[in-house]
Protein backbone atom coordinates (compact mmCIF):
# COMPACT_ATOMS: atom_id res chain seq x y z
CA UNK A 1 0.00 0.00 0.00
CA UNK A 2 1.43 3.42 -0.95
CA UNK A 3 1.67 6.32 1.48
CA UNK A 4 -1.22 8.08 -0.26
CA UNK A 5 -3.42 4.96 0.01
CA UNK A 6 -2.45 4.55 3.67
CA UNK A 7 -3.33 8.20 4.31
CA UNK A 8 -6.74 7.74 2.71
CA UNK A 9 -7.40 4.61 4.76
CA UNK A 10 -6.39 6.39 7.96
CA UNK A 11 -8.56 9.37 6.98
CA UNK A 12 -11.56 7.06 6.53
CA UNK A 13 -10.95 5.67 10.04
CA UNK A 14 -10.61 9.20 11.46
CA UNK A 15 -13.94 10.24 9.94
CA UNK A 16 -15.67 7.03 11.03
CA UNK A 17 -14.50 7.47 14.63
CA UNK A 18 -15.17 11.23 14.79
CA UNK A 19 -11.65 12.02 16.04
CA UNK A 20 -11.39 15.52 14.53
CA UNK A 21 -13.32 18.74 14.92
CA UNK A 22 -14.42 20.65 11.78
CA UNK A 23 -11.29 22.78 11.34
CA UNK A 24 -8.96 19.84 12.02
CA UNK A 25 -10.84 17.79 9.43
CA UNK A 26 -10.53 20.57 6.83
CA UNK A 27 -6.81 20.99 7.57
CA UNK A 28 -6.20 17.24 7.38
CA UNK A 29 -8.05 16.91 4.07
CA UNK A 30 -6.12 19.78 2.48
CA UNK A 31 -2.74 18.46 3.64
CA UNK A 32 -3.68 14.93 2.51
CA UNK A 33 -4.66 16.13 -0.98
CA UNK A 34 -2.05 18.87 -1.54
CA UNK A 35 0.80 18.18 0.91
CA UNK A 36 3.43 19.09 1.65
CA UNK A 37 1.94 22.55 2.20
CA UNK A 38 2.47 25.48 4.54
CA UNK A 39 -0.35 26.71 6.77
CA UNK A 40 -0.81 29.84 4.64
CA UNK A 41 -0.98 27.77 1.45
CA UNK A 42 -3.61 25.55 3.09
CA UNK A 43 -5.63 28.66 3.96
CA UNK A 44 -5.40 29.81 0.32
CA UNK A 45 -6.52 26.39 -0.95
CA UNK A 46 -9.47 26.64 1.44
CA UNK A 47 -10.27 30.06 0.03
CA UNK A 48 -9.38 32.19 3.05
CA UNK A 49 -6.53 34.63 3.52
CA UNK A 50 -6.62 34.78 7.31
CA UNK A 51 -4.63 32.27 9.35
CA UNK A 52 -7.52 30.03 10.27
CA UNK A 53 -6.00 26.57 9.73
CA UNK A 54 -2.64 27.03 11.45
CA UNK A 55 -3.96 26.34 14.99
CA UNK A 56 -5.74 23.18 13.78
CA UNK A 57 -2.60 22.03 11.97
CA UNK A 58 -0.52 22.58 15.09
CA UNK A 59 -3.00 20.52 17.15
CA UNK A 60 -2.84 17.73 14.55
CA UNK A 61 0.98 17.71 14.76
CA UNK A 62 0.75 17.38 18.55
CA UNK A 63 -1.74 14.53 18.16
CA UNK A 64 0.39 12.72 15.55
CA UNK A 65 -1.90 13.02 12.50
CA UNK A 66 0.34 15.55 10.69
CA UNK A 67 4.11 15.91 10.66
CA UNK A 68 6.30 18.96 10.08
CA UNK A 69 8.62 18.00 7.23
CA UNK A 70 10.89 21.00 7.20
CA UNK A 71 10.96 24.55 5.94
CA UNK A 72 10.78 26.06 2.48
CA UNK A 73 9.77 29.29 0.83
CA UNK A 74 5.99 29.69 1.10
CA UNK A 75 4.28 30.32 -2.24
CA UNK A 76 1.86 32.75 -0.59
CA UNK A 77 4.13 34.88 1.59
CA UNK A 78 7.55 34.37 0.04
CA UNK A 79 8.93 33.72 3.52
CA UNK A 80 10.46 30.58 4.96
CA UNK A 81 7.68 28.48 6.55
CA UNK A 82 7.06 25.00 7.98
CA UNK A 83 5.56 22.42 5.65
CA UNK A 84 3.13 19.72 6.75
CA UNK A 85 2.32 16.20 5.51
CA UNK A 86 -0.08 13.55 6.76
CA UNK A 87 1.21 10.59 8.76
CA UNK A 88 -0.07 7.03 8.66
CA UNK A 89 -1.28 7.07 12.28
CA UNK A 90 -4.63 7.92 13.80
CA UNK A 91 -4.56 11.07 15.91
CA UNK A 92 -4.36 10.58 19.63
CA UNK A 93 -7.15 11.86 21.84
CA UNK A 94 -7.38 15.62 22.23
CA UNK A 95 -5.79 16.95 25.41
CA UNK A 96 -8.27 17.40 28.25
CA UNK A 97 -9.59 20.89 28.74
CA UNK A 98 -8.38 22.52 31.92
CA UNK A 99 -11.24 23.91 33.92
CA UNK A 100 -10.76 25.78 37.15
CA UNK A 101 -13.53 26.14 39.65
CA UNK A 102 -14.17 29.45 41.36
CA UNK A 103 -12.65 28.01 44.55
CA UNK A 104 -9.49 26.93 42.72
CA UNK A 105 -9.09 30.40 41.21
CA UNK A 106 -9.63 31.95 44.63
CA UNK A 107 -6.89 29.79 46.18
CA UNK A 108 -4.51 30.56 43.30
CA UNK A 109 -5.23 34.30 43.65
CA UNK A 110 -4.53 34.10 47.40
CA UNK A 111 -1.23 32.27 46.78
CA UNK A 112 -0.21 34.84 44.17
CA UNK A 113 -1.04 37.72 46.54
CA UNK A 114 1.06 36.06 49.25
CA UNK A 115 4.06 35.52 46.95
CA UNK A 116 3.80 38.94 45.24
CA UNK A 117 6.20 40.86 47.56
CA UNK A 118 9.00 38.32 46.96
CA UNK A 119 8.73 38.58 43.17
CA UNK A 120 11.05 40.78 41.14
CA UNK A 121 9.62 43.72 39.22
CA UNK A 122 9.97 41.80 35.94
CA UNK A 123 8.15 38.78 37.40
CA UNK A 124 5.38 41.00 38.73
CA UNK A 125 4.96 42.62 35.33
CA UNK A 126 4.85 39.23 33.59
CA UNK A 127 2.28 37.85 36.07
CA UNK A 128 0.05 40.93 36.13
CA UNK A 129 -2.45 39.61 33.51
CA UNK A 130 -2.65 36.28 35.34
CA UNK A 131 -3.36 38.07 38.62
CA UNK A 132 -6.13 40.10 37.00
CA UNK A 133 -7.65 36.97 35.46
CA UNK A 134 -7.51 35.11 38.78
CA UNK A 135 -8.98 38.07 40.68
CA UNK A 136 -11.81 38.37 38.15
CA UNK A 137 -12.65 34.66 38.35
CA UNK A 138 -12.40 34.50 42.15
CA UNK A 139 -14.75 37.40 42.69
Amino acid sequence: MTVRETSRAVFADIIAEGLLNRMERVAYEIVMQHGPVTAREADRIRGHMKRSLQPAMHRLVKRGALAETGKRKCRETGRCALTYVVTDTLPGPPPPKLTLTKRMKSKAADALREAWPQLSEAQQKALEPVGKWLAKGAA
